[in-house]
């Protein structure tokens, strides 16, 4: 099996080294399969735009745009990217963060979050960074590293103390989520007090209901944006804001950039 060492990928590829890790911009132009391999540092990666699956021995992850993943380093695996090609940015950690790492073990091979969660957050604010090149801000990024490399302290090695209705909230708020969503009518739904709800859900998924709602927002206006041709306000509308001045306050506040700002930074 190939080992990568930090940069190496298909496709074509841009880097910017700054604190101590690898920003690396990769596009596929078109359809590629990528044999098994496994890379050197450990990453995070967020799909941009297109899709493509990847796969191991005891994982397999079909990607669509904003989904953000971790592999610590040395996870074997293999790529199938889609025939229309896919973008996808990085975040290497270089061997000066081996230490930060290591001090946080045991850590999942391969960790997910699919929804609009805090990673996903903190990678498009890094891609801000990288997209600003020589302008950008290394303090920046290196606190937007800790606070990722944080986050992988708060998943659960197990599930098994967490009550049935933790996930069957978590799919209710992601079929719904662009539509009102009284807390009182969810918790009646599940049979729970809406203080013992919102209490518990907190303490498993480690950020409110209200958090990973506006979440689940963002990353459906990311989506829209990228699509470089969608208005503004049916954009709002689309992703559950009640207009777009709302939407713009939630986007600025969770990615650090305005809505438009970051349409034009994203398709530039």
């Amino acid at each position: 099996m190939d080992v990568w060492k930090a940069g190496t990928f298909t496709g074509e590829t841009q880097s910017l080294e700054i604190a101590g890790a690898l920003l690396t911009d990769v596009r596929h132009l078109r359809a590629n399969r990528v044999p098994q391999h496994a890379h050197e540092a450990p990453y995070f990666s967020l799909l941009l735009e297109g899709s493509y699956s990847e796969s191991a021995a005891d994982f397999a992850i079909r990607y669509e745009p904003y989904t953000v993943v971790f592999h610590d380093r040395l996870t074997p695996h293999q790529d199938a990217i889609d025939a229309a090609g896919c973008r996808m940015f990085f975040v290497e950690l270089l061997p000066a963060w081996y230490e930060v790492i290591d001090e946080l073990r045991p850590l999942p091979a391969h960790l997910f979050e699919l929804h609009g969660g805090t990673p996903l957050w903190l990678l498009m604010r890094l891609h801000r960074e990288y997209l600003a090149g020589d302008s950008s801000n290394a303090v920046t990024v290196e606190s937007l590293i800790y606070d990722l490399c944080s986050y992988l302290t708060t998943v659960p090695s197990s599930v098994a103390d967490e009550p049935p209705w933790i996930s069957r909230l978590d799919a209710v708020l992601q079929a719904r989520f662009e539509s009102r969503l009284p807390l009182r009518e969810l918790a009646r739904e599940l049979g729970i007090h809406p203080a013992h709800m919102c209490r518990g859900y907190r303490r498993f998924r480690h950020r409110t209901i209200g958090d990973h709602v506006t979440g689940l927002r963002v990353q459906l206006v990311s989506r829209l944006l990228a699509k470089g041709d969608v208005p503004l306000g049916e954009i709002a509308d689309a992703a559950g804001f009640s207009d777009q001045s709302h939407m713009t306050r939630a986007f600025s506040r969770v990615v650090g950039v305005a809505p438009g700002a970051y349409r034009r930074g994203n398709l530039g």
